[in-house]
This record gives C-alpha cells, sequence and structure tokens, in this order.
C-alpha cells in the first residue's frame, strides 16, 4: 500500500541529498520518478554538490493531471514546508488513490520557532514521519533549530521564508537560546 511520507531536519540534514539518492535509486530499477519543487529554478540541489531537474509546483499547479501525465514509480518532494496545507493534501489523496509512493522532505519550523503551514498537515497526514538528524553547527550536540543570521548576528524577526542557504545554519536548542539572549542584548 502506497502512503505519505514526511522527512524532516533543520537545515543542512541531508534532505536533498536523500531525496536525490532515493531517486538515483528507482531510476537504476528503471522506474520513473517524479521529482517536485517549490523552488521557481526547477532544480533540487544539495549541499554536498548533487542536482536534479524537478517541476516547480505552485498553488494553481494539478499535482494529479502532473502524475497521470506519466509512469511514475514515486513522487520526490524538496521543500515541502513551502507547500500549502491543499497541495499537501492532494498528495496524500494521489498516494492513496492512485496507490504511488510520496516522500516530502522539508522543515518541520522557521528560524523563529514556528511550525510551517505545509509541515502541520504533513504532519496530520503523513502515514510515516521520520527526522533526518543533523548536527549543531556550534556544538556538536543534535541540531533542532534553523537559525538565520547577518553577518553571524542571528535575527529573530523578518520574513518566515528567505531562500538563502547562506543565510541559515542549524543548531540545538542551547545554543539557539544562548544566541539569540545575545543578540537581543545587542
Amino acid at each position: 500500500m502506497a502512503k505519505l511520507y514526511f522527512k524532516y531536519g533543520t537545515m543542512a540534514a541531508g534532505k536533498s541529498a536523500r531525496l536525490i539518492d532515493v531517486a538515483s535509486s528507482y531510476e537504476r530499477q528503471g522506474k520513473e520518478v517524479l521529482i517536485i519543487t517549490t523552488d521557481d529554478s526547477g532544480v533540487v540541489s544539495s549541499r554536498n554538490g548533487a542536482e536534479r531537474d524537478a517541476v516547480t509546483v505552485k498553488d494553481d499547479t494539478d499535482i494529479k493531471n502532473l502524475v497521470l501525465s506519466g509512469d511514475y514509480k514515486i513522487i520526490l518532494v524538496d521543500e515541502a514546508q513551502f507547500l500549502s496545507p491543499s497541495k499537501i493534501e492532494e498528495l496524500h489523496h494521489i498516494a492513496l488513490d492512485e496507490q504511488i509512493p510520496v516522500m516530502a522532505f522539508g522543515l518541520k519550523d522557521d528560524f523563529r520557532k514556528e511550525v510551517f503551514p505545509g509541515a502541520i498537515k504533513l504532519f496530520a497526514l503523513a502515514e510515516s514521519v521520520e527526522e533526518i538528524r543533523a548536527i549543531c553547527a556550534d556544538c556538536e550536540k543534535k541540531a533542532t533549530c534553523n537559525m538565520r543570521h547577518i553577518d553571524g548576528v542571528p535575527i529573530v524577526k523578518g520574513d518566515q521564508v528567505l531562500r538563502s542557504k547562506n543565510s541559515y545554519k542549524a543548531v540545538c536548542s542551547h545554543c539557539y537560546r544562548r544566541a539569540i539572549k545575545s543578540a537581543l542584548l545587542v
């Protein structure tokens, strides 16, 4: 039985690298893979340098028609937290109705510790939820927070989405709190 999977982690946890590995594994078996992203570039890229072409999905994209246009054996979603809850529902229905597994990779929450609406829906609907662990950039404990910074100074306010990988780092809760407290004193 096909199902919706949610594989989440902090920035730099290797989510996109895992997505690319899963795609390669299916393709080595001669199976067709649909990779979708919310990024306008139409590319899934990993910090390890690996890249794959992807279909960019917007709120008006009919994912079911896209899926039915090929003989896909799996759907892989990068940056799934940016999908609207209705798009997450659409993917869940595709997994159940079309019997095609959907693996969604993404963040749980933002730099303010606010959960993304798409992630909330994924936690609610996914039949399988797995945390992809990362190491704190400051102390080497388990990273649980995404810290946004500008010129090394942690930022605690601003838009939820800023698509710049260089402006974030994964840290543990202790290092996050210490950095935020320090930044507020400046």
